[in-house]
């Protein structure tokens, strides 16, 4: 990925009150092919969201520092309009995705940065609200860069 990447999200048109999450799920590896775990990647945020064993949320809101889900270090940047950013680090690809050239995607071979609300906002009041009426209309940009250093 070279440049600037950038993903606008349509907002959908709803004629009951209802909830949206809405989200964009781009399969990135910077070097081309090969798997992602050499790869730098820069999350400025100081908690996460603990997932079970199958990727659901527990509805908590954790520290971040000192464990595995500390970010802050730079690689690359992505500005978003949401509250909340899914990282997928491709622990269940499997070879069924394919990207461009119709390369597939095998295990930990991609990633995914998923701008949105938090994960299961709709069961948790202290999570911000994915709620909408038929008179509002919730948009969402989503921008990208490679950041690189020069050693």
């Amino acid at each position: 990925m070279a440049g600037e990447v950038f993903f606008c999200i349509s907002p959908p048109a709803s004629i009951f009150p209802s909830g949206q999450n809405l989200t964009h799920s781009s399969f990135f590896n910077l070097v081309g092919t090969g798997d992602i775990l050499n790869h730098r990647v820069q999350i400025l945020v100081d908690k996460f969201t603990p997932c079970g064993r199958v990727a659901h949320s527990h509805g908590r809101i954790e520290t971040s520092g000192r464990t595995p889900f500390d970010f802050r270090d730079p690689a690359m940047e992505v500005l978003s309009t949401g509250p909340g950013m899914q990282f997928y680090s491709g622990n269940f690809l499997d070879d069924t995705i394919r990207g461009r050239d119709d390369m597939a995607y095998p295990f930990r071979n991609a990633f995914c940065m998923e701008l949105q609300y938090h994960a299961d906002s709709p069961k948790q009041s202290q999570f911000p609200s994915t709620a909408i009426s038929p008179d509002w209309v919730r948009a969402g940009f989503v921008s990208g860069r490679e950041r690189t250093r020069r050693i």
